[in-house]
């Protein structure tokens, strides 16, 4: 969900990139590369937290929460691609290439997102628009103001709690604030985010000195932070009522399968590798197959 593995200085023709781009360009790339990733994770959590714990969701929220987190993520990949960095990614080259493919794609999003928000219960509706606000001011703060004044940001810690707020804003509405075991399933949702994004960082930058302290904490740590991230939610399915014991279990296999993943990196290329990253957050979908 962060924005590689160390690059290697090379020169290549301009046939010989193509190709090697077009071997590179798979499904599992495309996902990555079309933005395509964080949505799907997103969409995914938000349906299976409601469903996990019986809560009334209409499929409009699930459907609006994927077509926000793509404009986002693609907005903020254009926006990173507008810099013409060295160190972009290929995600952020790969946006910048097809930038107006993906400013109209921003348009339609744009408007089939009025539609779906509209149908939102207020409720719930009423949750999203006060993290929206946070979300832009943060979301300024990282493309404006920090580049301007030379700030380095928790760019790695801060996803965890928005993704954590948006995945169990739906099930806050109807079950309150007032629920501990529900807190604690967002919390350890927000560390697998955060394991995540600590996780990619550390596969795209040998030098973390010049991270902000919260990220050089975590790479530094990354390895006792993912055995926190596994233990805590099997160690709160021994006091969790049934209804939110697969949340614990999908968030415990996929810290699992973020480190295995981390343990066989040399073999995938860097593409591949970033988006099985998002990829292995895809658990919910393989509890839900072995339960039915």
């Amino acid at each position: 969900m962060e924005e590689v593995v160390p690059s290697v200085q090379c020169v290549e023709t301009s046939a010989g990139q193509s190709h090697r781009q077009a071997q590179e360009h798979n499904w599992l790339s495309l996902w990555h590369l079309l933005s395509l990733d964080a949505p799907t994770v997103a969409a995914v959590w938000t349906w299976f937290v409601a469903e996990a714990t019986r809560a009334s969701l209409p499929a409009v929220v699930p459907a609006a929460m994927f077509v926000a987190v793509w404009m986002l993520y693609a907005g903020d990949r254009l926006l990173d691609g507008v810099t013409g960095n060295e160190a972009m990614e290929e995600r952020h080259r790969f946006h910048h290439r097809h930038r107006y493919g993906f400013a109209v794609a921003l348009v339609v999003a744009t408007g089939a997102l009025v539609p779906l928000v509209v149908a939102i219960p207020w409720g719930i509706l009423k949750l999203y628009l006060e993290l929206a606000g946070p979300l832009f001011l943060w979301f300024a703060i990282v493309h404006s103001i920090a580049p301007a004044r030379g700030l380095q940001l928790p760019k790695e810690l801060i996803p965890g709690a928005f993704w954590a707020a948006a995945m169990f804003a739906p099930v806050w509405h109807g079950n309150g604030f007032q629920h501990g075991e529900l807190a604690i399933a967002a919390l350890c949702f927000g560390l697998l985010v955060t394991l995540n994004c600590w996780t990619i960082f550390a596969w795209e930058h040998q030098d973390v000195g010049q991270a902000h302290s919260s990220t050089q904490l975590g790479v530094r740590w990354l390895r006792e932070a993912t055995i926190a991230g596994i233990a805590m939610p099997l160690v709160a399915t021994l006091f969790a009522g049934p209804l939110l014991t697969p949340i614990f279990c999908a968030i415990a296999l996929a810290a699992a399968l973020l480190w295995m993943l981390d343990r066989s990196r040399a073999s995938l290329q860097p593409t591949h590798l970033r988006a099985a990253a998002d990829l292995v957050l895809l658990t919910p979908l393989v509890l839900v197959a072995a339960l039915r």
